[in-house]
């Protein structure tokens, strides 16, 4: 998403704190990334409202925002300074476990052809 430095991460954590790991993770494995954010399977990462409802509905910005300074980046981007820039990481997951007021609202199916329209 966003280009060549950012990146969404989509997994469902089997214990609190494994999407936290995993952002410094995402960040060794391609350094020239900006900006990280895990988000659960139940989110399309292809889909970047669907990210934002993530971060809008299961971000705490007090708790699940990781900053690291003075990490490398891409000689490219023009935030770098001598190599080096502030990256920075959201955990857009659910608590684990799954609380039942994280389960996404699903609009029941609807067969238009079982209603008759009135004009």
């Amino acid at each position: 998403g966003g280009g060549f430095y950012t990146a969404v991460v989509q997994m469902d954590p089997k214990v609190q704190g494994a999407a936290r790991e995993a952002i410094p993770l995402a960040f060794d494995a391609f350094p020239p990334l900006q900006i990280v954010t895990v988000v659960n399977s139940d989110i399309d990462i292809f889909n970047a409202d669907d990210v934002q409802w993530a971060m809008a509905t299961r971000f705490h910005p007090d708790r699940d925002m990781i900053i690291l300074k003075n990490q490398p980046g891409h000689e490219l981007n023009p935030q770098v300074e001598n190599n080096l820039m502030t990256k920075i990481g959201f955990d857009c997951t659910y608590p684990v476990p799954r609380p039942d007021s994280f389960k996404r609202v699903a609009f029941k199916e609807v067969d238009i052809k079982k209603y008759t329209v009135r004009k």
